[in-house]
């Protein structure tokens, strides 16, 4: 029993980019945590939760007690999302509901998680665009065309808008966002935009970023060399001291205040109360009112979900709880988020090539479901279940090291929040 992984990376027309600038084992590493494990469900999903498996070739569902529900017979299988699941039978796909009953036929050329109603879906295109071989729209809860398929690539809905790239020519394209009828509503003219939450999403201007609104205002002035989405009303931002790089971050409030100063080497999201930040290397976290609640002594550190948070102690991830005990003993070399009492988590590193990998998913107290992690080759077509804070770390290297074209093409399975995109022109 195991998750479902994907199988891309930072790929662009089929080859991987140049991250020459960056250390190839980090670099691997960061890619691994974002493009690894899928089967989260969102916070909207029914109580029931099913989790994708695959046993020999085919996927099937199971619940949080390692029961098969729905017996693996399809070639790919996501996450459940507003009540259905993607499936893909030779290379169509359509989606299921929890019963594993067939509710959108298998006539899709590729399809994406359902978010606010609405789900992404492609049609093969004649000629390859800025962003691939395939144009994009969106489809309702019954199949439904609601928006024709003319974007070179469209996220999911957040807050009731989606970012939507329209590609310019066959080598560079711009994003912009539109409302769920289809009307653009903030024109096609951003290099980089991240998704939108608490009414703002962060953009790229020329070097520099800040935030706009939903008109598409410029809100916060573009004035930092890093930013990540809102969170509980704050902020991580950076700014370039001793290179051109972001070196020191901080966290601004909705009105562009700098609520806690530019202290910190390395910061993430804020989520329940807490947020991760480095100094002198290590990792720790702090509260609102920029109180070191756990002592930065972490090699490195997600954000908290469910009470509980992934560190990296020694090269391999356990959990700590709130207080910074260690409750599940480092032993992934992947961790996933907690959700429903579920997170999937990776025992063994993999690479590139597809290699065999132990993976799986555990309970609060470490356990596996069904008792056992298994091995695991890759397979195309999933996602990632890690938060966006997660995403957002391995975009910031992306972006900054000037991977040219780099992107990744997955919403993350957890909150439906689309994943930022990078410029198609450097």
């Amino acid at each position: 029993m195991t998750c479902e992984v994907v199988h891309c990376g930072t790929q662009v027309n089929g080859s991987v980019s140049n991250g020459s600038a960056v250390d190839a084992q980090l670099a691997l590493k960061l890619a691994l945590i974002v493009l690894s494990l899928v089967s989260g469900q969102t916070a909207h999903d029914a109580e029931r939760v099913l989790l994708p498996i695959k046993e020999g070739r085919n996927c099937g569902y199971i619940d949080v007690k390692g029961q098969v529900i729905i017996t693996p017979q399809f070639s790919q299988g996501r996450g459940f999302s507003e009540g259905l699941a993607a499936v893909e039978v030779d290379r169509k796909s359509g989606y299921i509901d929890e019963k594993g009953k067939l509710v959108i036929p298998l006539r899709f050329y590729h399809v994406e998680r359902f978010s606010e109603a609405l789900a992404p879906f492609a049609v093969q295109a004649r000629i390859a665009n800025c962003w691939g071989n395939e144009l994009w729209g969106y489809i309702d809860r019954t199949g439904s065309v609601v928006v024709k398929a003319q974007y070179g690539y469209t996220w999911g809905f957040s807050e009731g808008l989606a970012a939507v790239v329209v590609c310019t020519s066959r080598s560079d394209g711009r994003l912009g966002f539109i409302d769920r009828s289809g009307r653009m509503v903030i024109a096609p003219t951003l290099d980089f935009a991240g998704s939108f939450h608490d009414g703002l999403a962060d953009v790229r201007i020329g070097e520099k970023y800040g935030y706009i609104d939903r008109t598409g205002r410029l809100v916060i002035p573009a004035t930092f060399e890093m930013a990540y989405p809102f969170s509980g009303g704050y902020a991580a931002v950076g700014k370039a001291t001793t290179t051109k790089y972001a070196d020191r971050f901080g966290f601004i409030d909705k009105s562009g205040r700098m609520a806690i100063p530019f202290k910190y080497e390395d910061a993430y999201l804020f989520g329940e109360g807490l947020a991760p930040v480095m100094v002198k290397g290590k990792w720790g976290f702090i509260d609102k009112a920029d109180r070191l609640v756990i002592p930065c002594q972490f090699e490195h550190a997600f954000g908290f979900s469910e009470g509980l948070a992934a560190v990296d102690v020694g090269g391999k991830y356990g959990y700590i709880d709130r207080t910074g005990r260690i409750v599940i003993e480092p032993r992934f070399y992947i961790p996933g988020e907690f959700h429903h009492g579920i997170a999937c988590v990776m025992s063994d590193p993999r690479d590139w090539e597809g290699h065999v990998v132990k993976k799986g998913y555990i309970d609060r107290t470490g356990k596996y479901i069904g008792g056992r992690s298994t091995d695991y080759w890759f397979c195309r077509g999933s996602g990632s279940i890690l938060p966006c804070s997660h995403t957002r770390f391995y975009t910031r290297l992306v972006v900054t090291r000037r991977w040219h074209g780099a992107h990744y093409h997955r919403p993350c399975e957890v909150c439906e929040v689309p994943l930022p995109a990078f410029s198609l022109s450097e």
